[in-house]
C-alpha cells in the first residue's frame, strides 16, 4: 500500500480555531451547480465559498471576515445539547472515509500521536481536526473541543438547555442519519456540520427552558407520547411539533397552520440527492401536505420530478409559483404505455399541459370528484453524461416524433469544452479502467446489462416514440440488444501463442486502443449502440457515445440507469445537432486523443470520418450503406417468395442497412411474382400507423429529410418512366408516412436503382439470364449484402459465391446469427459482432520471449 500523504498544514491556515464555514471549492458541485449565492451581499460567484454543510451558509471571499462568522452563528447556533453535554455523551467527531480525497490526499495526519495514517479519520470539518482509530476516545473529543472551542454566540446560550431523555426520532441517536436515494440503489448520508440539528449531535432531543410567553420556533420530530396543547390529540411518532422556547407548550403542525417540509411521519427527511437535477416534489404521505424544493442550473431548465400521489388541491399547491419554465407534459387518463403522464381512475380523455391554464382547466375538470386521486409519473429530463455527471447546456435542439411530428423533448447540444471534457473524462479513466481484470469488467457490463432490462418496457416505448417503429418491433430490437450484450461477455482476449521451440516462446496479446469514438444512426440506435459499447469497454477500452441527432432519447435514458453503473469517465455520452455551426460529432471523431472511431450511417459521412482520422492514422470500423440485391432465379414459387422478399425489403419501413433495396426477377415469373408483391404491398399500406397503436405493423420514416428523399427519388422514378403498381404516395397529413411502394420498368442510370433509398420504395427489374442477373446485382459501389432465391439450393450457392456483399443469404435475408457484420467496397471498413470485435476494438502485439 502507498504510503498517505503527509496532511498539508496550509490548508488550515485560513480555519481559525472557532470558525465554523469552511473554505470549499464548487459546494453544490454534487447536485450539478457551479456556483452559489452570498448570503451577505446577496450575489451570484462562481467558484470556491466559505460554507457550511448543514445549513447551506455561504459567503463570497470577498464579505467574509469575523462579522461573517457572527451572521452565520446566528442563522445557524451550535446545537445547545453539544454545548452542555461531556464529550463522553456529545461527540462532534465523525468517522470519514479518505477526508481529503478532494485534495487528492489518500490519507490523513492525526493530530494526537503526531503521525501519518491510513484512512478513516476521526475528523471535523470545519477546523480539520483528525484523530486515528487507534486514538480515538474522549480524550480526542476534549482535545478538539479545545481547539475547537464552541463561538461565543452558542457559548452564551448554553445556560438555558437542556435534553429530554428519548432518543431523537431523526438520527436515532447517531448524530448522523442517512435516507434513501429515489434515484439510485445508494443512500443519502446527512453529516449535519458537526452535529445533527435536532439532537446536537448527541441522539437527545432537545428543548428550551423560559419564563413566560410562547414563540413557537423550535421544531422537533415526535419520538414519544406527545399532545398537541390546543388540539389535545396525539402525535403519532415521525411527526413534526412546534415547540415553545418559553415554556412546554406544544402544538402540532395541523393546528401550527404550517406545511409539512421535512418528513413523512417516519422521521427520516428527504433532501436532495447528488445524482439528481431539476426540481424535486416532497409530500408527506402521511398528511399530504406539499412544499417544492427547486433546483435550477438555468432559467429555462425547471422540471417536475418524481410526485408522489397527490390530491387535485395537491396538484394545485405543487404548481403554485413554481409554473414558469416547466418543461410541458402530457396528461394521459389512461394510457398505461408512458411514464411521462398523468393518470387517475375512470373518465378516458387526453389534455397536452403546456400552461398554467391547462392545469386550471384540470382542476376545474375534476372540481366534481374533490377525491379523485392523481398520481405524475416521471418526467424524464434527457441530458448528457460527461464523466458521471449529468450535464445540459444552453444550446439544445428537438426531437420530434415522426409519427405526429410533435416535439418530444429537447435535447442539449454539446459545445466544443463539452466533448474535451468527454475526451479527457475517458482518457483519464483508460488506464484503471484497461488495468481491471477481465472478470471485473465482465461483471460491470453483466449489471449494465441488468439495468438495461430493468427498464425494457419503458425503453421499447421510448424507442417506438422517437424512432417510429412499431412497439412490437422495438421489443425486438432490445431483445436482438440483450443477445448482443450477452454475446459480447463472451469474448476472450487471452493472449495466443504463436511459436514456442527452442529459440522464442512467441505469443500475441491484444491490447485496448484506449478512447473510442462511437457514432451511432438512428434506425436501430439502442442494438447498434450496445453492439460497439459493450466489446468497446469489455475490451479494456473507454468511450464516447454519440447518439443520432433524430433518436437520442433511448441512449440518454440508458446512460441514466449505466451512470452509476461504471466507473468515473469510462463511458460518456454526448449529443449534437449535425445542422449546427459546431458539428459535435466531426469535432469527436476527430479529437486527438480519440484513437479509435467506430461508426454505422452514410458512405457520405464514413468517407469523411476516414479522411479526418487519416490525419492522425486512427483506427477505424466504418459500416456504411447497401444497396442489397435478391436474384430470384426462374424455378422460384414467385408467390411465395414475393411474400418472404416484401418483409426482407420492408421491415422497419424499408430504414435497415441490409434489407433489399433491388430485386431482379427471372422474366419468366416476372408479372406473376410483380402481382403477388405489390398485393403485399397494398395490405402492409393498411397497417402502417403510430407505432404505439394496436395493430400496426409499419411506422412512419424516421425524420423529414428521409421522407423528402423518398418522395423525391419516386418521382424521379416517374420522370424517367417508372410504373407505379403499389404506394407512390404519402399517407395522410401528419407524421412522415410513406405508403409501401412497387416500382417496376426502371433500371441502373435511374437514382431509384443506383442509389439507397433507405426507405418503403423497391424496384423491380427482370432478367433474361443468370450471368445478366450477377453482373447487374454487382455493377455497383455497395456491398454490404445479397441474396438468392430458388429451390436449386446447390445452384443457389454457386450464384451466392459470385455475388460481392459481405454477407450474403439463399433463400432468406437480414439474418443476423453472430457472425462477423459489415460490407465491401464502399459499404464500410472492418467487422462487427462476434470474434470480429476483437480485431476492432484492440490492437494486436507480438511478443517474443526466451525459451521457457
Amino acid at each position: 500500500k502507498r504510503k498517505p500523504l503527509l496532511f498539508s498544514s496550509s490548508l488550515r491556515s485560513e480555519t481559525m480555531a472557532s470558525k465554523r464555514l469552511v473554505s470549499t471549492a464548487t459546494p453544490y458541485a454534487h447536485m450539478n451547480l457551479k456556483g452559489y449565492k452570498c448570503n451577505l451581499c446577496a450575489k451570484n460567484f462562481n467558484g470556491s465559498s466559505y460554507h457550511c454543510a448543514s445549513c447551506q451558509f455561504d459567503c463570497c471571499p470577498g464579505c467574509y471576515d469575523d462579522a461573517a462568522e457572527a451572521a452565520h452563528d446566528k442563522s445557524h447556533p451550535v446545537p445547545r445539547a453539544a454545548q452542555a453535554a461531556a464529550p463522553s455523551t456529545s461527540k462532534r467527531l465523525v468517522l470519514t472515509e479518505h477526508p481529503y480525497q478532494s485534495q487528492g490526499l489518500e490519507g490523513f495526519h492525526c493530530d494526537l500521536c503526531n503521525t501519518d495514517c491510513p484512512s478513516p479519520s476521526y475528523h471535523c470539518a470545519s477546523c480539520l481536526f483528525d484523530c486515528c482509530t487507534a486514538c480515538y476516545g474522549d480524550a480526542a473529543e476534549i482535545a478538539h473541543n479545545g481547539r475547537h472551542p464552541l463561538s461565543s454566540a452558542a457559548a452564551s446560550r448554553r445556560e438555558s438547555a437542556f435534553r429530554f431523555n428519548e432518543l431523537c426520532g431523526r438520527c436515532a441517536g447517531k448524530g448522523t442519519y442517512q435516507v434513501p436515494c429515489s434515484k439510485c440503489d445508494g443512500k443519502i448520508i446527512l453529516v449535519l456540520d458537526e452535529d445533527c440539528v435536532t439532537c446536537g449531535g448527541d441522539g437527545l432531543i432537545q428543548k428550551e427552558e423560559c419564563s413566560k410567553g410562547h414563540t413557537l420556533a423550535q421544531e422537533s420530530i415526535v419520538t414519544g407520547k406527545i399532545f398537541c396543547d390546543q388540539c389535545e390529540k396525539r402525535q403519532p411518532k415521525g411527526t413534526i411539533m412546534y415547540q415553545c422556547r418559553d415554556c412546554d407548550f406544544d402544538l402540532c403542525y395541523q393546528c401550527n397552520g404550517d406545511p409539512c417540509h421535512d418528513c413523512d411521519q417516519d422521521g427520516k427527511a428527504r433532501k436532495p440527492c447528488g445524482c439528481l437535477t431539476g426540481k424535486e416534489t416532497h409530500v408527506c404521505t402521511g398528511c399530504r401536505i406539499w412544499s417544492v424544493l427547486v433546483q435550477v442550473t438555468t432559467p429555462d431548465d425547471v422540471h417536475l420530478r418524481d410526485l408522489a400521489e397527490f390530491t387535485p388541491a395537491g396538484l394545485m399547491a405543487a404548481m403554485d409559483g413554481v409554473w414558469d419554465g416547466v418543461t410541458a407534459a402530457h396528461l394521459d387518463f389512461t394510457r398505461k404505455d408512458c411514464r411521462h403522464f398523468v393518470k387517475y381512475p375512470g373518465e378516458g380523455g387526453f389534455c397536452l399541459l403546456q400552461s398554467e391554464a391547462d392545469i386550471q382547466a384540470l382542476l376545474k375538470l375534476l372540481e366534481s370528484d374533490p377525491n379523485i386521486v392523481l398520481s405524475l409519473e416521471t418526467l424524464w429530463e434527457p441530458r448528457m453524461v460527461i464523466d458521471n455527471v449529468f450535464e445540459t447546456s444552453t444550446e439544445k435542439f428537438e426531437v420530434v416524433d415522426p409519427a405526429t411530428e410533435e416535439v418530444l423533448h429537447k435535447v442539449p447540444h454539446a459545445s466544443q469544452q463539452q466533448v474535451d471534457a468527454a475526451v479527457n473524462a475517458a482518457q483519464t479513466a483508460f488506464g484503471s479502467w484497461a488495468a481491471l481484470a477481465l472478470g471485473k469488467r465482465r461483471a460491470y457490463l453483466a449489471q449494465a446489462l441488468e439495468a438495461f432490462m430493468n427498464i425494457y418496457d419503458e425503453l421499447a416505448v421510448l424507442l417506438s416514440q422517437e424512432q417510429g417503429k412499431p412497439l412490437a418491433a422495438a421489443k425486438s430490437e432490445l431483445d436482438y440488444a440483450k443477445s448482443l450484450m450477452e454475446g459480447a461477455l463472451q469474448l476472450d482476449p487471452k493472449a495466443t501463442p504463436v511459436v514456442d521451440n527452442s529459440k522464442f516462446h512467441v505469443t500475441v496479446q491484444h491490447r485496448p486502443h484506449g478512447v473510442c469514438a462511437l457514432v451511432v444512426p438512428w434506425n436501430f440506435p439502442v442494438s447498434t449502440a450496445v453492439m460497439k459499447v459493450f466489446p468497446c469497454l469489455f475490451l479494456g477500452n473507454t468511450a464516447v457515445w454519440k447518439p443520432a441527432p433524430t433518436t437520442p432519447l433511448t441512449g440518454l435514458r440508458i446512460m441514466k440507469e449505466w451512470q452509476a453503473v461504471f466507473p468515473k469517465g469510462v463511458l460518456n455520452i454526448i449529443t449534437g445537432n449535425d445542422k449546427a455551426t459546431f458539428n459535435v460529432g466531426q469535432y469527436l471523431t476527430q479529437h486527438p486523443k480519440v484513437k479509435k472511431v467506430s461508426f454505422t450511417g452514410s458512405i457520405p459521412t464514413g468517407k469523411a470520418i476516414m479522411g479526418g482520422c487519416a490525419k492522425d492514422c486512427k483506427r477505424v470500423t466504418l459500416e456504411l450503406g447497401g444497396n442489397d440485391a435478391a436474384i430470384v432465379c426462374k424455378d422460384c414459387d414467385p408467390k411465395k417468395a414475393a411474400e418472404k422478399i416484401f418483409a426482407k425489403a420492408f421491415t422497419n419501413t424499408g430504414q435497415v442497412c441490409i434489407a433489399i433495396k433491388r430485386c431482379f426477377v427471372h422474366s419468366s415469373i416476372f408479372e406473376t411474382f410483380c402481382q403477388a408483391i405489390s398485393a403485399e404491398a397494398e395490405k402492409a399500406r393498411a397497417k402502417c400507423g403510430r407505432g404505439l397503436d394496436d395493430g400496426v405493423e409499419y411506422g412512419p420514416l424516421n425524420n423529414k429529410a428521409q421522407f423528402d428523399r423518398i418522395a423525391e427519388l419516386v418521382e424521379d422514378a416517374k420522370a424517367h418512366g417508372g410504373k407505379i403498381l403499389a404506394g407512390g404516395e404519402r399517407i395522410g397529413t401528419k407524421g412522415f408516412f410513406y405508403a409501401p411502394t412497387i416500382v417496376t420498368n426502371v433500371k441502373e442510370g435511374v437514382r431509384l436503382v443506383d442509389e439507397e433509398q433507405f426507405g418503403p420504395v423497391l424496384p423491380i427489374m427482370a432478367f433474361e439470364t443468370e450471368e445478366e442477373a450477377i453482373e447487374r446485382a454487382n455493377n455497383t459501389n455497395f456491398g454490404l449484402g445479397a441474396s438468392v432465391w430458388s429451390s436449386n439450393l446447390a445452384h443457389a450457392n454457386e450464384i451466392a459465391c459470385e455475388l460481392e456483399a459481405g454477407s450474403v443469404w439463399v433463400n432468406d435475408h437480414i439474418v443476423m446469427l453472430g457472425a462477423p457484420f459489415g460490407g465491401v467496397k464502399w459499404s464500410g471498413l472492418g467487422r462487427e459482432v462476434g470474434d470480429a470485435d476483437m480485431d476492432e476494438f484492440t490492437e494486436p502485439h507480438s511478443m517474443y520471449f526466451p525459451p521457457k
